[in-house]
């Protein structure tokens, strides 16, 4: 009986979960037997909302009278000035790569995943021996510079993310493998470099060209696309994500290319093949980038595909063949992406998402701290009030200005903070890889929201933009940002190190070092910083381990024991002093006291 209790809600969750499903399949096949009547007449009434007008051409008739100047046009001035924001946010993130010196343990873990090198951080065990620091880092990290080996690698990341399935997809470990083909090293500045080089020399980049052909697509030639662009790529969150050598860079460049490609089928008369099969990769791309996007693409492919059915059949249609044609892209590039959502990441989310281990209060200040410190600081809080001002005085221009692609900016830019705000709910870990990713798309509300300051030619236009060059410099922090705070875990600064085992100093390089700890994610946390010179004693059981112990006058023990046990087993004969602490594993300093 308190078994059965015990199993109730889990029982009674999958089962309305099933029906749930069940029902939900009923309902779409009824859908389709009645060849959408129903809908189209309900998405027809809700289109007939949405003005047909082109904010390019609203845009274009403001900008007529001083469309020249200097003798440059108007459009080229506005794709200058966006080179040079790239150029900005490039050099920021050049700057900040130069200070890199420490990796967070999630980042040591992309390189484990990776690499496959089946030792004590990825996928086998810590063997037996004595090795130098030097020699044990190139086994665990870049171990292999042979091209075959690397096609190797991401075999086995194709078939099973390199046993990873249940967390990740592998498109980013795919890339960061492809990256490092011919690289073998276990320097930790080298692996920095040219880690964080491909977000600054592919990501950033490509993550660049698709906002601005985002901006280009809702806001025309318009000084909103330099708006945009300023925000979303300017902004220390941003600058952050690329400093990091794991998916979040990636996953940025994704949300905007998919934002474009939706943008670019809803907003055309028609889409051709072509544009279906780009939309298909790109989609398959941002999907295979991190499992929990699916829920931004279901809500915005959803919300779209209804709205095109209200425009004609054949829209939709091409939206559903994107979407469809994503699908079997996304299975092509990698055949257990189903595995995700079980296990994993995805029961974590679900044990919050029923209240087990949940602290709303936290998530959402830490959401906040995010959305201030980033996108709505005090400065462009106040810009919007006077905006917003501008646009209750003046009807006629809210009638002027609202478009098919306002609309849309608004729906992405909204969407993007329910998906920000579910994700803060449900799986707080992601913080970076997806709440910090989708921040450009949030940004497009902000666009919206200033649009009558920014476009006017006059002192309040100059005074809009020196609040949001005042605000991308005064709030310009990079690595600021913490985990909510969690049930038996103080929170932390995520871009910044949590204390690391093994950082030791380079006069006790003659003290030996007893390494007891099986295949473990807290290795990445001790490995990495092992100092080249150093010998390091692997000794898989904990008790030969202690054994091991009495034999050295003075000797550091890293192992996952507790300070008491340790004690117990060496006597009264033995000094244990606890040098460091960090994700279960302990660093002791052993010293014999009694000579016999």
């Amino acid at each position: 009986m308190h078994y059965t209790i015990a199993i109730a809600p889990t029982l009674w969750k999958k089962l309305l979960l099933g029906y749930g499903f069940v029902a939900g399949l009923c309902l779409l096949l009824s859908l389709v037997s009645y060849k959408y009547h129903a809908l189209q007449i309900l998405a027809k009434r809700w289109y007939s909302k949405i003005p047909a007008q082109s904010f390019a051409a609203v845009t274009n008739s403001l900008h007529q009278s001083s469309s020249v100047f200097c003798g440059i046009s108007y459009k080229r001035w506005i794709l200058i000035a966006c080179g040079v924001v790239f150029l900005i946010g490039f050099g920021l993130r050049w700057w900040y790569m130069g200070q890199k010196i420490h990796l967070h343990g999630d980042e040591v873990w992309s390189v484990a995943i990776s690499s496959h090198s089946k030792g004590c951080l990825w996928g086998g065990e810590c063997r037996d021996g004595v090795y130098y620091g030097k020699e044990i880092k190139e086994l665990e990290l870049w171990h292999n510079a042979s091209p075959i080996s690397a096609l190797k690698d991401i075999g086995d990341l194709y078939l099973t993310n390199n046993g990873d399935s249940h967390s990740h997809a592998n498109l980013y470990y795919t890339i960061l493998r492809l990256w490092h083909i011919g690289v073998r090293t276990g320097d930790l500045g080298w692996i920095i470099q040219r880690g964080v080089g491909v977000n600054l020399l592919l990501f950033y980049p490509l993550a660049f060209l698709f906002g601005f052909l985002l901006g280009r697509q809702l806001f025309g030639s318009s000084v909103l696309v330099l708006a945009f662009v300023s925000l979303a790529f300017l902004n220390g969150a941003s600058i952050s994500n690329t400093m990091l050598i794991r998916e979040y860079a990636l996953q940025e460049c994704l949300f905007l290319a998919f934002a474009w490609i939706m943008a670019r089928q809803f907003c055309r008369a028609s889409v051709s093949r072509a544009e279906i099969i780009l939309g298909a990769f790109v989609l398959a791309c941002f999907l295979l980038s991190g499992y929990f996007v699916l829920l931004y693409v279901l809500m915005l492919g959803g919300i779209l595909v209804f709205l095109s059915l209200g425009a004609s059949a054949q829209k939709a249609k091409a939206l559903l063949a994107t979407f469809g044609l994503g699908v079997g892209f996304t299975y092509a590039m990698y055949p257990i992406y189903h595995k995700g959502f079980f296990g994993g990441h995805a029961s974590s989310a679900l044990d919050r998402a029923g209240g087990v281990g949940t602290n709303l209060a936290e998530s959402m200040n830490a959401y906040g701290e995010i959305l201030g410190q980033n996108i709505f600081t005090p400065i462009i809080l106040g810009l919007c009030c006077v905006s917003l001002f501008v646009w209750y005085k003046n009807a006629r221009l809210m009638q002027n200005l609202w478009s098919k692609e306002v609309f849309l900016a608004v729906l992405m830019g909204v969407l993007a903070l329910v998906f920000g705000v579910v994700i803060m709910a449900v799986a707080p870990w992601k913080i970076l890889r997806f709440v910090v990713a989708s921040l450009p798309l949030l940004c497009l509300l902000l666009v919206v929201v200033l649009m009558p300051m920014l476009l006017r030619r006059s002192l309040v236009a100059c005074v809009a933009w020196a609040g949001i060059i005042l605000s991308l410099m005064l709030y310009h922090k990079v690595g600021f940002l913490s985990y909510p705070e969690e049930k038996d875990r103080a929170s932390f600064a995520v871009y910044q190190m949590e204390p690391i085992l093994d950082t030791e100093l380079q006069g006790d390089r003659a003290i030996p070092t007893i390494y007891s700890h099986i295949s473990d994610y807290s290795s990445t946390r001790v490995i990495a910083w092992f100092n080249d010179l150093r010998l390091y004693y692997f000794i898989k059981d904990p008790w030969e381990a202690l054994a091991t112990l009495t034999s050295h006058k003075r000797c550091f023990f890293i192992t996952g024991l507790p300070i008491e046990v340790v004690r117990d087993y060496l006597g009264s004969g033995f000094r244990v002093e606890l040098m460091q602490h960090t994700f279960g594993l302990n660093r002791y300093y052993i010293e014999h006291t009694e000579i016999h």
